[in-house]
């Protein structure tokens, strides 16, 4: 049974429970699409307002990793050629 009240208790099917955060998230996001996702003191988000942002954290930080990768791969090759040219 699903209360989505504040303060009520949200109770997942044990199905449910086995499944990813990000999954669980997607549902909430299709059965209570209008529903408060998160209240601060000075922003609230439903679960639609919330997931684009969410999926935008993603996007950045995938960005982020691969350029960071990126990076470290062109920072072991030149450590590489620096030490070759100290062994030469």
């Amino acid at each position: 049974m699903f209360l989505h009240s504040p303060g009520a208790f949200i109770e997942f099917e044990r199905g449910e429970t086995e499944q990813s955060i990000s999954d669980r998230f997607e549902k909430q996001v299709e059965r209570f699409p209008d529903s408060l996702a998160i209240k601060t003191r000075n922003h609230r988000l439903t679960y639609r307002e919330l997931n684009p942002e969410a999926n935008r954290v993603v996007g950045e930080h995938e960005t982020i990793y691969a350029s960071a990768a990126w990076n470290r791969i062109k920072f072991e090759v030149g450590m590489s050629k620096l030490s070759v040219s100290y062994s030469e």
